[in-house]
């Protein structure tokens, strides 16, 4: 992929990124369970973190002399990755006098997880510089593992349902 269509998928990326950010805070603000308002606010602050990021890259080429900087960001924190259900510690059926029932809140979350996870497999693999495939390749894994959590909780809701 050439370095101008990068940069652009990279502007795209930052932007789906604030979108998530912003969705996640939202649903993490209406939240009536503190623990679920927490994780929630944590996907958002993750979230909010790779848009800076990608920023971060996108004007690393502009002042590189169109040459990318991209940064070591890490593993992802667990996200309560042994527990049945990593949201929410009350029933989850209270839940449901939110604006949106719970499970189809958990969807729209996973839609946008997976669009993410799809744009950065995309990118991984369309690049030849190795620094560019690791740095993609970590976002995968960061959001497989916010996505992992939401289908935890949504099995969690389903079976109490």
């Amino acid at each position: 992929m050439e370095n101008k269509e990068l940069l652009k998928n990279i502007k795209q990326a930052a932007n789906m990124e604030n979108q998530a950010s912003l969705f996640y805070k939202h649903v993490a603000l209406l939240s009536k369970d503190k623990r679920a308002g927490e994780m929630l606010m944590q996907f958002s602050q993750d979230e909010d973190k790779h848009r800076r990021i990608l920023e971060y890259v996108a004007e690393s080429y502009r002042y590189n002399h169109e040459k990318f900087d991209f940064p070591d960001i890490g593993p992802p924190p667990e996200y309560g990755k042994h527990e049945a259900s990593p949201l929410y510690s009350k029933k989850l059926a209270e839940l449901t006098g939110e604006p949106k029932p719970v499970l189809v809140t958990l969807k729209e979350f996973a839609k946008k997880e997976n669009k993410a996870i799809a744009l950065y497999a995309e990118l991984s693999e369309s690049s030849d510089d190795v620094n560019s495939r690791k740095f993609f390749d970590s976002l995968v894994k960061w959001e497989e593992n916010h996505l992992e959590a939401l289908e935890r909780q949504a099995l969690a809701f389903e079976s109490k349902r």
